[in-house]
């Protein structure tokens, strides 16, 4: 059993965390209601060199879907590090629905307030 010094000690050594919102919706909706394809994104090579990289750092990565719900729930949580991996615009982020279609996600001052309110 570890005494607790040796339980503080392992607590500073904790790893920091990078958690990546990952999206790559199949379609979306333009204006006109009209269906378009969307290219898909080659998530996991980015995750692989994300994980080797950051692991010289200490720096754990922890993937989940992009989507609105978990999206919020995280920024609710305070965590410290975010990195979004989706398809984008100047103007907005394609995230997906709990459904796998897509959502869009403005790119705003609403957006900002938000990820600063986490």
């Amino acid at each position: 059993m570890a005494s607790p010094r040796e339980n503080f000690a392992n607590d500073a050594r904790r790893r920091s965390i990078l958690t990546v919102y990952q999206a790559s919706p199949l379609s979306y909706q333009d204006y006109s209601g009209k269906e378009k394809k969307l290219d898909g994104i080659d998530l996991e090579s980015e995750e692989y060199a994300l994980r080797e990289e950051l692991a010289k750092f200490d720096i754990d990565v922890v993937c989940r879907f992009a989507t609105s719900k978990l999206l919020g729930d995280f920024l609710s949580q305070g965590h410290q590090y975010l990195h979004f991996s989706c398809h984008g615009h100047p103007k907005f982020l394609f995230i997906e629905t709990e459904y796998g279609g897509s959502q869009l996600l403005g790119v705003d001052d609403n957006l900002k307030a938000w990820i600063k309110a986490g």
